[in-house]
C-alpha cells in the first residue's frame, strides 16, 4: 500500500497480526461543528436507542447497544457469534456472511470509522474524520461513507478513496438530528448508491418541526453508479421529506417512504419512473426498515406501530430487480393497434402514473357518467354489475377502454396481502429482512423509558422472530380486503447484548 493509497489526510501503517493497520487523521473545512445521532434504519438519535442492522444475505444480524456494545448473530440457526463490550460503535455494517465489520463510533462524536475483523477480534483499518459520520454501507467491491455535506467512495480491497461526492446543502450547525437517506446495492458488478439530494434535521413529529421538510431536495433521491463514477439519475419520489431508501440487488428497482409513512413507492433507477405504489396505512407512522425479497416479488417494511406489513411486487417489475439488461417487452408499445388491451404489456404507458396523470384520469373517472351511452332501440339502459366507472381508462386514441387488473395498483396504491404486529412494548428499533429461503426476518428492541438510566443499562434486551413469507393473493382481493394470507411464526428468540 502506497502514500496515494487513501488519497487524504495524513497516516500511519503498522502490522498487527499479520493485519496492515491504517491510521488516518481525515480533516474537512465544510461544515467541521456539523453533527448528527441518525442512521439510515431510523430518525431517533442514534445516542439513544439501539441499532439493528441485517447484513446483504439476511444470513447475519447485528446489534449495537446504547452503550456501544456490539453483538453479531447469525439468523438461521439464530445464535450469537461474535459480541464486544467495549467497541464504542454507533452503527454497523456487515459484509454478507463474511468476518468482516464496520463500525461508526464512539458513540457521540461518530468521527471514527473501523473494519474490524470479529474471527480474531482486530482491527485492519482505522480512519478518522472532522465531521459527524452519519451512515457507512459497503458491498465486495466499495465501502461509503455518509456525511451531513458530502459522501465518500472508498475501494474496499484498498481502502483507497476513489471519489467525493459534494452535496447541495446541509443544515443547521450543532443540529444532533440530521439525516441524509442513502442505499448502497449489494451487486459488485451493478454498484449503484442512492441518496437524498440534501440532508434535513429529522424530528419525532412531522407535523410539528421548523426546519424545511418540504423542500424539493428533501423529497429526491440521486442514484449515483460507483463504478462508472456518474450520476445515472434524480428521481422526485414524494411530496415530503424522504426517511427511507432500499435498493434490489442490482440498483435498478428504488423503493422508498417519506416521513409520513403512509406510502411506499417503488421506481426504476434508469429511467426514474414510478413503477409501483403501496398503501402502508391512512395515519402517519415511522417506517423503520424495508426489504426487497431476493427475487424482488415481495417488498416488506416494519413501522414503529410493531406491525410488518408484505406488498405483492408485479413479476414484470420484480424482474427489472435481477435481470441485467430490459427485455423487449419492457420497451414502450408503439404498435396503433386499436383493439382493448388484455395486459398491461399492451397499454402504452408501462411505468406507474405520476400524480398529475392520476389527477387527469381521476377527473375522467368522475366525468364518465356524463357521457352519453349508446344503447340498442328498445333496450333498457342500466348499469352492469360486473362494471364501474373507476375501471376505465382514457387511452392516447381518445377511448375509454377497461383497466386490467394487473395494473389497478398504478391508479391506487396497492395494499399489503398480509401484515403480522407483535404488540406488548413501544420500539426503540424495529427492522425486517427477508432471505433467499422464503423466510422473513424481524428484529426488535423495546423501549423501557427509564431515560438515562436505561442508556447507561449493562445489558439491552430484544427479540429476534423468524416468520414463513406468506404466498402472495389476488391483486382484486388486496384491493378489497376481502382475502389475507396468514403468516406463520417459524421461530422466536430474545437476545441480550
Amino acid at each position: 500500500m502506497s502514500d496515494g493509497a487513501m488519497g487524504i489526510g495524513n497516516w500511519e501503517l503498522d502490522c498487527v497480526l499479520g493485519y496492515w493497520v491504517l491510521r488516518t487523521v481525515t480533516s474537512d473545512n465544510n461544515n467541521s461543528n456539523s453533527s448528527s445521532n441518525n442512521s439510515c434504519e431510523t430518525t431517533t438519535n442514534r445516542s439513544t436507542t439501539t441499532m439493528l442492522r441485517f447484513n446483504q444475505s439476511s444470513t447475519a444480524l447485528a446489534i449495537v447497544a446504547r452503550s456501544g456494545a456490539l453483538a453479531v448473530y447469525n439468523t438461521d440457526p439464530f445464535g450469537g457469534v461474535y459480541s464486544s463490550r467495549n467497541s464504542g460503535a454507533s452503527v454497523a455494517e456487515l459484509l454478507f456472511s463474511t468476518s468482516l465489520v464496520t463500525v461508526v463510533g464512539p458513540p457521540g462524536s461518530d468521527t471514527e470509522l473501523r473494519v474490524i475483523n470479529t474471527r480474531k477480534d482486530v482491527c485492519i483499518c482505522t480512519l478518522q474524520y472532522a465531521e459527524r459520520i452519519l451512515n457507512v454501507h459497503m458491498n465486495r467491491q466499495r465501502l461509503i461513507a455518509v456525511f451531513a455535506t458530502h459522501i465518500l467512495i472508498y475501494d474496499v480491497a484498498t481502502m483507497k478513496l476513489l471519489h467525493r461526492i459534494g452535496l447541495d446543502s446541509s443544515p443547521t450547525d450543532g443540529d444532533s438530528n440530521i439525516m441524509l437517506v442513502s442505499a448502497l446495492s449489494s451487486s459488485s458488478s451493478q454498484c449503484m448508491l442512492a441518496y437524498q439530494q440534501c440532508a434535513y434535521v429529522s424530528t419525532d413529529d412531522f407535523e410539528d418541526s421548523d426546519t424545511p421538510l418540504d423542500a424539493e431536495e428533501t423529497r429526491n433521491m440521486i442514484v449515483f453508479d460507483t463504478i462508472s463514477m456518474q450520476r445515472v439519475s434524480l428521481i422526485p419520489c414524494h411530496q415530503n421529506a424522504i426517511s427511507g431508501a432500499i435498493l434490489s440487488q442490482n440498483g435498478i428497482l428504488l423503493a422508498t417512504c417519506s416521513i409520513k409513512g403512509t406510502i411506499i413507492r417503488i421506481f426504476n433507477t434508469r429511467t426514474s419512473k414510478k413503477v409501483a405504489e403501496f398503501r402502508r396505512g391512512t395515519l402517519p407512522a415511522r417506517i423503520t426498515s424495508m426489504s426487497f425479497s431476493p427475487d424482488n416479488t415481495v417488498l416488506a417494511c416494519c413501522s414503529g406501530t410493531g406491525t410488518v406489513h408484505f406488498f405483492n411486487v408485479p413479476e414484470y417489475i420484480a424482474e427489472l430487480g435481477v435481470s441485467v439488461t430490459s427485455k423487449p417487452s419492457e420497451t414502450t408499445n408503439t404498435s396503433t393497434s386499436t383493439s382493448t388491451p388484455t395486459s398491461i404489456h399492451e397499454l402504452p404507458l408501462l411505468s406507474a402514473l405520476t400524480d398529475d396523470e392520476r389527477d387527469e384520469v381521476q377527473l375522467l373517472i368522475n366525468s364518465v357518467d356524463s357521457l352519453p351511452k349508446a344503447s340498442s332501440k328498445g333496450t333498457k339502459k342500466k348499469k352492469s354489475s360486473n362494471s364501474s366507472s373507476s375501471a376505465l381508462l382514457w387511452n392516447r386514441y381518445k377511448h375509454y377502454i377497461p383497466i386490467p387488473a394487473s395494473i389497478s395498483s398504478l391508479i391506487a396504491p396497492q395494499r399489503d396481502f398480509a401484515s403480522i404486529t407483535f404488540p406488548g412494548w413501544p420500539y426503540a428499533a424495529m427492522t425486517v429482512s427477508l432471505s433467499s429461503s422464503r423466510q422473513c426476518y424481524v428484529a426488535m428492541v423495546g423501549r423501557s423509558g427509564n431515560g438515562d438510566a436505561d442508556r447507561n443499562a449493562e445489558v439491552t434486551m430484544g427479540e429476534f422472530v423468524q416468520c414463513a413469507i406468506p404466498s402472495a393473493v389476488s391483486s382484486q382481493s388486496t384491493e378489497t380486503g376481502s382475502e389475507r394470507a396468514a403468516v406463520q411464526i417459524v421461530h422466536r428468540a430474545p437476545f441480550a447484548v
